[in-house]
């Protein structure tokens, strides 16, 4: 005999812990999808920023025939950013030439490094912006040694102030350890509220299904019953007839 209570209680489980999962990674996928949107405007606000105020010292280092070294141009330009992104989220800054050419950077130990086969600079050359959630066990920050962070990587055109025309590439990392811990926090919780909200109503549920099983087992009895009687009446008829 099937057994409704049984099939229920197994399937409905199933479908609980499902739904809550999904449920928990739709919202983590909506909210970095949110996070990226912001976070991109937020730095091409900062970029613009950069730029329009730091141009006459960037704009000498993207001459393509000017050697790339650690001078005092890098230096001085290293400070004045590092005053004007303190504060923010902001982590790291690295500027490309057109040919991929690293010609500066706030980890100075990076500037000369050629990423001309680095896909999103040829994109970021093209006009395009492309952002990444990135996962760092050590960062160098402004010379100083981080470790653990969650950032937003986004690379940028660099235009001339005041233009549309393209003359470089911006790097930048933002800090969002604190703000993905949070989302991941609050998944943890909204699984675990969702599923607890699924149990209720299945625990419910199951006691609607057991009633009703109750029901059709009681039905199922009364009409083996009726069945045995009307086998009784007809062997009754039949034994008549045949006298």
């Amino acid at each position: 005999m099937f057994r409704l209570q049984r099939f229920f209680s197994s399937t409905s489980l199933v479908f609980i812990l499902v739904t809550a999962v999904l449920l928990g990674f739709f919202y983590r996928y909506l909210s970095i999808e949110l996070l990226l949107h912001d976070g991109e405007n937020k730095n091409v606000a900062t970029t613009q920023v950069l730029a329009n105020s730091l141009w006459p010292q960037i704009a000498p280092l993207l001459v393509e025939a000017r050697p790339v070294a650690v001078d005092a141009d890098t230096e001085l330009l290293h400070r004045r950013v590092a005053q004007l992104i303190e504060g923010l989220q902001v982590v790291k800054i690295k500027i490309y030439r057109p040919s991929g050419m690293t010609v500066f950077s706030t980890d100075a130990a990076q500037i000369g490094e050629d990423q001309s086969d680095n896909s999103a600079v040829a994109l970021a050359r093209q006009g395009a912006v492309s952002n990444a959630f990135v996962e760092r066990d050590h960062f160098n920050n402004f010379d100083q040694r981080v470790e653990h962070l969650d950032l937003l990587q986004t690379y940028l055109p660099l235009f001339v102030p005041g233009s549309g025309k393209i003359v470089g590439v911006f790097e930048v990392y933002s800090d969002y350890t604190p703000t993905l811990s949070r989302i991941a926090r609050v998944q943890g919780v909204l699984m675990a509220g969702i599923g607890l909200i699924l149990l209720l109503l299945y625990a419910a549920l199951l006691l609607l299904v057991r009633h009703a099983e109750t029901i059709i087992s009681r039905q199922q009895v009364q009409l083996h019953r009726h069945v045995e009687e009307l086998k009784k009446t007809q062997f009754q008829l039949e034994s008549r007839v045949a006298e």
